[in-house]
């Protein structure tokens, strides 16, 4: 086993760094000859980060001139021989969309036999949108390379251009060409790999991914896309095995410490997740989208204090990082802090007033606040950028379907099923499948289900939803099958097991849901709904005589929601049934010091305390009970 495959199995053995054990401390002089080199170049582009996010030009035109200047001035040569290099560099971060534009078609004309000045320009077209004047652009470029790689690098280019516009015959021909015109380029095979992936070749994927190894055998991508399409194909030990030899070919390379942490979450894995990502932001330069994967991990653990120091540290690293922006908005949007959440939203959007996902969190936020004309007119922003964008037609046809306009909303549903992303296609079929449902076409909606299904990479949402479908309808069984694929899609969903566990529980399968509930609260132990569910949980493993199995999950379902005398109730009325009358006591003692009192705890306890003779305990619970009912009218004497 590799060092850096053990060490996923155990706790790093890495020593403290400086930055860790005195992160306050002003940054010593990069010439300390006792910080390794590393260090001192990871903390010298700290500190010069700090100094453009406090001065506010991180992100800016880069020149540090006024934007008139950025747009008109002609990019600067070094002194003596051009360096073309250079001036592709200065260009692509000379400001706006259209002063990288007019750069480069200013080095277009100065340097017309140079292949990446319309390499640049191309994929700047076609990040656009403008996919008619991307395509000749990528044509000029790969007619005029001149060595075997640049040829290579053009066609490739083209190709995956041609891939993104679903003309894929035509994007395999074009990297065939780029194998072709140079054997040893590792990104043509690797291109070629991902297409196949895409198609669900999997075999081909894995011998294009290996021929990019051969060609470059520190190929990171291909490490990496090689390992990942093990782990799809089921082979976790394999998976492991190729990204920790891969880490020890690229051991600075941040984007395989990212890549193995979220495949290790995927599986449930999150000891093990957090380990590489962690060893990952202490072997590697100050990387953004590291720290932003670990943050969402947090997130989605309901860490929310860790996630949100993560997606921070990340825009000290990156200020213009959209997913970082992204992720800690929508984090600020989900605890209440609706306007740091617009802020970064606008902030995200000024940079880049075309992403789909900002514009996206936008509506969302608007939604949240109320404001339904805002938000349907961002959506409609939307499908102008993209007209068959599933999220925005999901979300205007959800918007027609609440203020009654049933057709209008079909007509939306249906047509973001035809949304090239399959995520978000997967949302109108749901969608569309929901609203046939509800006028109680169900022959139609189950339909509709079935055909989203046949798409690529189906969620573990898409699952659950048409699971729970089929409870409505009635058909246990069926709903238990599909809970089952939601869990496979994704095994750290704890909705669905949950909702899985549920349904067993209706079944009359007692050691079926204490599976599903106990691989919930493994997958999320922070979540305060499946807690509520562990109450369920603790309770039959009670009824099952497992005692001290049933302590355990009660105790860590109190220990996790503190605030929460519901847990407490159920737990101490197991434990009375179970005879343990002073641990009952101990427990609802501990209920009733709860920040918000629940009045049926307080009831409980009382009689316990007289059941057990401590009449001055029960006197003075009743007396709490009944000024608590007192300030609730509504509760009934």
């Amino acid at each position: 086993m590799s060092a850096h495959a053990a060490r996923v199995q155990g706790p790093s053995t890495h020593r403290a760094t400086p930055a860790r054990t005195a992160s306050a401390a002003p940054l010593a002089p990069c010439a300390s000859t006792s910080w390794s080199a590393r260090y001192c170049r990871k903390h010298c582009i700290l500190r010069r980060i700090g100094r453009q996010w406090a001065t506010g030009t991180a992100g800016g035109s880069g020149s540090g001139g006024s934007d008139e200047a950025a747009g008109t001035a002609e990019p600067a040569a070094p002194s003596g021989a051009v360096d073309e290099k250079a001036l592709l560099q200065q260009a692509l971060e000379s400001g706006s969309d259209d002063e990288v534009a007019q750069q480069l078609s200013r080095l277009q004309h100065r340097f017309p036999t140079n292949p990446h000045y319309l390499l640049a320009a191309a994929r700047l077209a076609a990040r656009r949108g403008a996919a008619a004047a991307a395509r000749p652009l990528f044509q000029r470029a790969a007619q005029v390379a001149a060595g075997q790689r640049d040829a290579s690098v053009a066609l490739q280019a083209w190709g995956m251009f041609e891939s993104d516009q679903g003309r894929r015959q035509e994007a395999r021909q074009l990297l065939q060409r780029a194998v072709a015109a140079d054997a040893r380029h590792a990104g043509a095979h690797n291109a070629l790999g991902r297409l196949a992936e895409s198609a669900g070749q999997l075999a081909a994927a894995a011998a294009h991914f290996q021929a990019a190894i051969a060609a470059e055998p520190k190929h990171a991508p291909s490490l990496q896309a090689l390992a990942l399409l093990e782990a799809k194909r089921g082979r976790l030990a394999k998976a492991q095995r190729l990204f920790g030899a891969a880490v020890q070919a690229c051991p600075s390379n941040a984007q395989l410490y990212q890549a193995w942490a979220l495949m290790e979450w995927r599986q449930g894995n999150y000891g093990a997740a957090k380990r590489l990502f962690l060893e990952g932001e202490e072997e590697c330069l100050p990387h953004a989208p590291l720290l932003a994967g670990h943050a969402k991990m947090e997130a989605q653990r309901r860490n929310i204090a860790a996630a949100r120091r993560l997606y921070r540290k990340a825009l000290q690293v990156d200020p213009g990082h959209p997913q970082s922006i992204l992720g800690l908005g929508q984090l600020e949007a989900r605890s209440g802090n609706t306007d740091a959440a617009m802020q970064l939203y606008l902030r995200g959007l000024q940079a880049q007033p075309r992403n789909m996902h900002l514009l996206s969190s936008l509506a969302h936020l608007h939604v949240q606040l109320g404001d339904q004309q805002a938000a349907r007119g961002v959506w409609r922003r939307l499908v102008e950028v993209e007209p068959a964008n599933g999220h925005a037609c999901y979300a205007l046809g959800s918007l027609d379907q609440q203020e009654g306009l049933l057709e209008a909303a079909e007509l939306w549903y249906r047509r973001g099923c035809s949304a090239t992303d399959a995520k978000s296609a997967l949302l109108c079929y749901e969608g569309l499948a929901e609203l046939l449902a509800f006028q109680g076409k169900e022959p139609a909606a189950r339909s509709v289900f079935q055909r989203g299904s046949e798409l690529p990479r189906v969620t573990a949402r898409y699952w659950r939803q048409w699971a729970t479908f089929e409870k409505r309808c009635g058909d246990l069984e069926r709903s238990a099958a599909l809970f089952c694929k939601a869990s496979q899609a994704d095994p750290r969903d704890d909705r669905t097991w949950l909702q899985w566990g549920l349904l067993e529980r209706r079944r009359k399968r007692p050691d079926a849901a204490l599976r599903c509930f106990a691989q919930g609260t493994k997958a999320s132990p922070r979540n305060p709904y499946l807690w509520q569910a562990s109450r369920v949980y603790g309770v039959l493993l009670f009824q099952q005589g497992k005692v001290a199995e049933a302590r355990t999950v009660l105790c860590q379902g109190v220990g996790h929601n503190p605030g929460n005398p519901q847990l407490c109730m159920e737990w101490a009325l197991a434990e009375q049934a179970a005879g343990n009358l002073e641990d009952a006591l101990a427990i609802f003692e501990q209920g009733a010091a709860a920040p918000e009192p629940h009045a049926p705890l307080f009831a409980a306890y009382a009689q316990l305390a007289e059941q057990l003779g401590r009449k001055e305990l029960a006197a003075d619970v009743r007396q709490q009970l009944e000024k608590m009912q007192g300030a609730l009218p509504w509760v009934a004497d």
